[in-house]
């Protein structure tokens, strides 16, 4: 969506994604804002701003699960006919210390979400005819947090987790940019002059925080809270 007059115009746009990774409950949502406006009260002035959201969420897989697949035997099975995980440590006389993939994908339960925000506003002043003057603020920050479970369960004789055990950790991290410009601009016959001086001011500021415990009720993520541990 855009719009407009003869001193100011506009603009607004936002998607929406939501898509499937190659494993079955690897999910994906990102929704993202963008919107622009410039405005100039005078021939000689102008201002403006440039604003883009987005927030994305995920349901995240171990990061071996394909390498699991790939050396797991072949003669593993998922499930057994008692509805426990097939146990390469229990076949024969044992194929080696070989985790069943399903297993490890049922007991994965991981959650990130991320935000980012980046924007900037601007004020612009052309005097003297030759001459512009320009000042801009810029931030980007970005934010995000995980939460990720492990149900105390015995799946096979290598796949033992114990303790009912939450970890959470959140971060952040902000840049403040401020830049200040003056342009000179001319013609002289068959010749054209640019000249710039400025200033640049920049400030970073991050923050992480990560966390675990142990005696977490399992349950749904209401329960994800390290003062119920």
């Amino acid at each position: 969506m855009s719009g407009g007059a003869d001193k100011i115009s506009y603009s607004f746009s936002g998607s929406y994604l939501k898509q499937q990774g190659l494993v079955k409950t690897n999910d994906f949502e990102r929704i993202t804002a963008r919107l622009q406006t410039d405005f100039s009260p005078t021939d000689h002035i102008k201002v403006g701003y440039n604003v883009i959201f987005a927030n994305t969420k995920s349901t995240d897989v171990p990061g071996d699960i394909f390498y699991q697949a790939y050396v797991a035997p072949p003669v593993v099975q998922p499930f057994l006919p008692s509805g426990r995980y097939g146990d390469p440590g229990l076949i024969g006389t044992g194929l080696g210390s070989f985790s069943n993939p399903q297993g490890t994908l049922d007991y994965y339960n991981q959650q990130t979400q991320r935000q980012t925000l980046v924007g900037n506003v601007f004020a612009a002043v052309n005097f003297l005819q030759y001459f512009t003057v320009r000042s801009s603020v810029g931030v980007n920050y970005g934010g995000n947090k995980f939460y990720n479970y492990q149900k105390a369960d015995s799946l096979t004789t290598v796949q033992i987790y114990r303790g009912n055990t939450l970890r959470k950790g959140f971060g952040q991290n902000s840049q403040l940019q401020w830049e200040n410009t003056l342009t000179f601009d001319r013609s002289f016959g068959d010749h054209h002059v640019t000249a710039l001086v400025g200033t640049t001011a920049l400030r970073n500021r991050s923050e992480n925080i990560n966390g675990s415990i142990n005696g977490v009720p399992s349950g749904s993520d209401a329960f994800y809270y390290f003062n119920l541990g």
